[in-house]
């Protein structure tokens, strides 16, 4: 067993190469399994791991990947529960196209590779509550911001910004100028999943729900353009026929 120590104002992602070198040159070791949480996950750090013939196992977050993988999360096909139902996983082998800088020639550039990876998706009930638990602090935070604005600037308000959208601030004083609330429509997203029975996240609610547009054609007379199997149930729980095209 042994650990490296790095400075306090290095970023994470900046310490898993120097650690690596020197771990496989003081112990000659040929091959190293890194496993990491979503920190070091960069491109960088992957294509590094790859070119040496290392492995990897390291979590990712879902906000920041394509729409093709988020698809493939939040689609309840192919999950296997534990007797329970408070664990489910899924896994697939998939290329995925992973972004990184470069230099060439002195200069920085963004380049791609696709490394094929074996990708395992998992819910826990325990973390989903802990996680819950959490946030909570920080979106009563939010709650508060709200409604007494004047309470706030931009260095106390941390932890509860990302909850509240187009925050404007001073940039003299520091204070809040302009604020709008993200938090009415969790609140409306939440109350429309348990409606539903908790069939669908509320990834996949607002999923449906942003593709879910009509056209106006003429006075009073609308068209909706995209319908699926969450908007008819959402349909059936407020009264609304998504499927009608006019």
């Amino acid at each position: 067993m042994c650990y490296g120590l790095s400075p306090g104002n290095t970023n994470d992602c900046l310490t898993l190469k120097p650690m690596i070198q020197k771990l496989q040159k003081d112990y000659s070791v040929d091959r190293v399994i890194v496993v990491a949480d979503k920190e070091l996950n960069t491109g960088k750090n992957i294509v590094y791991q790859k070119a040496i013939g290392n492995g990897y196992v390291m979590s990712l977050s879902i906000r920041g990947v394509n729409q093709e993988l988020k698809d493939f999360v939040l689609n309840e096909d192919g999950y296997t529960y534990n007797q329970d139902k408070t664990y489910k996983k899924k896994s697939r082998r998939y290329p995925r196209e992973v972004k990184y800088i470069k230099n060439v020639n002195g200069k920085e550039v963004e380049a791609k590779i696709t490394v094929d990876e074996k990708q395992v998706i998992f819910w826990s009930a325990d973390y989903a509550k802990r996680a819950k638990a959490e946030h909570q602090p920080a979106i009563d935070k939010a709650k508060d911001l709200i409604g007494n604005v004047q309470k706030y600037n931009k260095k106390n308000c941390y932890g509860a910004s990302k909850y509240v959208k187009h925050l404007v601030f001073d940039e003299q004083t520091g204070e809040i100028i302009k604020a709008k609330s993200k938090y009415l429509a969790l609140v409306l997203s939440r109350v429309l999943q348990y409606k539903l029975d908790k069939k669908y996240s509320v990834g996949k609610i607002l999923e449906s729900l942003s593709k879910c547009n009509c056209q106006n054609l003429e006075e009073n007379i609308y068209r909706f353009n995209y319908y699926d199997t969450v908007l008819k149930e959402i349909g059936e729980v407020i009264d609304v026929d998504f499927s009608l095209k006019k």
